[in-house]
């Protein structure tokens, strides 16, 4: 019968929240010191179920911002891996579960962060940089009075780093390799793998001079162009198809397996890591450049 009671108030006073806020209102929910037990735990249940504050004498309660802080968390391990989607939703819940300034401030700076290094990632390194865009993700950060200066200035250093690398990739070789088998690494992860095999191609013909001979390696480059060339529709007019094309199947088998996915995991490892050695550095965990570094107290 209690629980009942206890279920009965809580709708009622989430009904009660509901038309506040439909008419503009910003309600909160307010423990009298008559109330008794079951109407305080009425109360705090409708809170914590509507993201509404309990005020209890003074203070001014929110439920919730273990809730936010747990999403700032989320979004934050999203964009370590460039799912700048999930990362901006996360933020977004989080925004709306918190009251706390701090927080509320260091996700505004996340969403202007993760903006900005889906333009930094996403963009093709060829297009002009939206010097306004990066402007504005610069002017926010001043802004933040909730943040300790120390964290102001650490991310006000990560977004220059991030812009001045924006603008390098566009004539350094070396970071245009690491863009593209990060995209490359993008793409299938997302399910597009011809997407994956064009970065990846992309790749090896901005390193084509540097490229040693490789038999293994150059027989999955082959087999991905061919299969680049099946998606275009143009197959038959490749220079240098794979060896199975020149096999004593019948054509249409050597079509089919020629035109057979080739595995971009397979390739991207294999392309790295030749790359890595011809570069002498880690090319894929260079990647980690076109990310953000969490500010953490000293």
């Amino acid at each position: 019968m209690v629980a009942t009671d206890l279920e009965t108030l809580v709708a009622a006073l989430r009904r009660e929240v509901e038309q506040a806020r439909f008419h503009g209102a910003d309600p909160e929910l307010v423990v009298d010191p008559a109330d008794p037990p079951l109407v305080i735990v009425a109360k705090a249940l409708a809170a914590e179920r509507t993201n509404v504050p309990l005020r209890l004498g003074d203070a001014r309660l929110s439920l919730q911002e273990d809730v936010a802080e747990h999403l700032f968390y989320r979004g934050v391990t999203a964009l370590r891996s460039w799912n700048f989607t999930a990362a901006q939703e996360a933020f977004e819940e989080a925004s709306a579960r918190t009251m706390a300034p701090v927080l509320q401030q260091r996700l505004a700076l996340f969403r202007a962060i993760t903006a900005l290094l889906r333009r930094v990632v996403l963009t093709d390194p060829d297009q002009t940089p939206h010097h306004a865009a990066e402007e504005r993700a610069l002017a926010l950060v001043p802004a933040l009075d909730a943040l300790s200066p120390a964290e102001r200035a650490h991310y006000t250093a990560e977004l220059r780093r991030l812009i001045a690398l924006r603008r390098a990739v566009a004539h350094d070789p070396y970071l245009q390799t690491v863009h593209c088998l990060l995209r490359a690494q993008l793409a299938s992860s997302g399910g597009d793998e011809i997407l994956g095999l064009g970065w990846l191609l992309r790749a090896a013909t901005l390193n084509a001079a540097r490229l040693a001979p490789s038999p293994y390696l150059a027989d999955l480059l082959a087999r991905a162009r061919h299969r680049l060339q099946h998606f275009l529709g143009n197959a038959a007019d490749l220079a240098s198809p794979p060896a199975a094309a020149h096999s004593s199947e019948a054509p249409a088998e050597a079509a089919a397996e020629a035109s057979a996915a080739v595995p971009v995991a397979e390739l991207l490892s294999a392309l790295a890591s030749h790359l890595s050695r011809i570069w002498e550095r880690d090319v894929r965990g260079d990647a980690a450049q076109f990310g953000v570094t969490l500010y953490h107290d000293a």
